[in-house]
């Protein structure tokens, strides 16, 4: 499926139920005298009229109903502007016109020699990848003719995914580098997720001053690790909108679903949950991520942990226990952090994980806030008050 919600729609149990509510960010099912709610961190829905209605990635002239990305036939717009052109890819000189055929939500070119460059719609943005299988050595480089940003887009720089520091338009290539190579840059409307790195030589310093952050990006780290002369710390930032939640209703119970990308945790540890409120420092940036880390490391910790790390599968998805139904937003976002429950012991090795984000590709591994909440059936009018596209 193409979207979180067709997704979620189709593998859970609750599809037996009757939709009780629609909001931007969330859908309820109505489960007896309850309303069993599920948000994600961008839109699903989109306000047609007094109506919200599904976001769709399938449309065979490239327009998505309800989402502001599209496909003209030649570049990728934005509500209708021209967003970027991908032109070619040049190897060692030799230059490729990059080709695309449609595959629902995706344009795919394949590259002589190279790989295969995609680009990806989602309902919240839109990513390019460069997949390169097999080793090569020599320089590539991207020809990509961009148009002015809207303002309220976040640009996410090209760069190598995995490896920390490099990014751009030009890569020099090895054949000793970790195959097969993902090279990716996006655009979003939102970030709905994030990570906030601190690393040094000293390990009190790395816990306390931030020197990296992540946004839009596949998979993000929670967690520390040493590895001389470095030691890192890792810390999850999360929010989902919860603002279609009437406010009269009474909120009964609140758990968080993640899926785990890798496990790299020699050491197992709790992933506490962290009630932090990031929304001054959202989106994260290089000007406030140092208070992000630490607030989050100052928060309260919630009513339950996520999970212990031990017995972790990976591509799993697994419920927290249950959250303070007090911290749940009805009128905006309820933000989150994540972080080790091992902070404050120094590592000797690696002790993290990673979760798959809220801008995965694929959506059924991105994060889920459940919220049970009173109320009645057939809630649709009394959600439009919610922001759309």
């Amino acid at each position: 499926m193409d979207t979180w919600l067709a997704d979620f729609h189709q593998r859970t149990d609750l599809n037996r139920y009757p939709v009780a509510m629609r909001t931007r960010g969330g859908i309820g099912y109505q489960v007896g005298g309850l309303v069993v709610s599920n948000f994600v961190g961008h839109p699903i829905h989109y306000r047609d009229g007094r109506e919200w209605k599904p976001i769709t990635l399938r449309h065979e002239n490239g327009q998505f109903e309800g989402c502001p990305f599209a496909w003209n036939g030649y570049a990728v717009t934005y509500k209708g502007r021209i967003l970027f052109q991908p032109e070619s890819v040049t190897f060692n000189g030799v230059a490729r016109p990059l080709e695309f055929f449609r595959k629902e939500n995706r344009l795919i070119a394949y590259v002589p020699a190279i790989g295969t460059y995609e680009i990806v719609f989602s309902e919240n943005g839109v990513r390019e990848f460069l997949t390169i299988p097999e080793p090569l050595e020599g320089v590539l480089s991207f020809q990509v003719h961009h148009k002015a940003k809207p303002q309220k887009l976040h640009k996410h720089p090209r760069r190598l995914m995995g490896v920390d520091g490099i990014e751009g338009d030009v890569y020099t290539l090895t054949k000793d580098m970790n195959y097969p190579l993902v090279i990716d840059p996006d655009y979003s409307a939102d970030t709905a997720d994030g990570v906030v790195l601190g690393s040094s030589t000293v390990y009190a310093t790395a816990q306390s001053t931030a020197t990296n952050h992540g946004t839009a990006i596949d998979y993000i780290y929670c967690g520390q690790y040493y590895s001389s002369p470095n030691y890192a710390v890792h810390r999850v930032f999360e929010k989902f909108d919860t603002s279609g939640i009437p406010d009269g209703d009474t909120i009964i119970d609140v758990t968080t679903t993640w899926t785990v990308q890798s496990d790299s945790s020699a050491t197992d540890f709790d992933v506490k949950i962290k009630k932090c409120d990031w929304s001054a420092y959202d989106p994260l940036a290089s000007g406030n991520r140092d208070s992000a880390y630490d607030d989050c490391a100052s928060a309260g910790e919630d009513d339950s942990i996520w999970r212990n790390t031990s017995g972790l599968s990976t591509f799993t998805a697994y419920a927290s226990g249950s959250l303070s139904t007090a911290w749940v937003s009805k009128t905006g976002y309820t933000y989150y952090g994540l972080m080790s429950s091992r902070e404050g012991t120094t590592p000797t090795g690696n002790e993290f994980i990673a979760f798959n984000s809220a801008n995965h590709a694929t959506p059924g591994y991105r994060p889920f806030l459940t919220v049970t909440h009173s109320g009645s059936s057939n809630k649709q009018s009394r959600s439009l008050l919610g922001v759309g596209w």
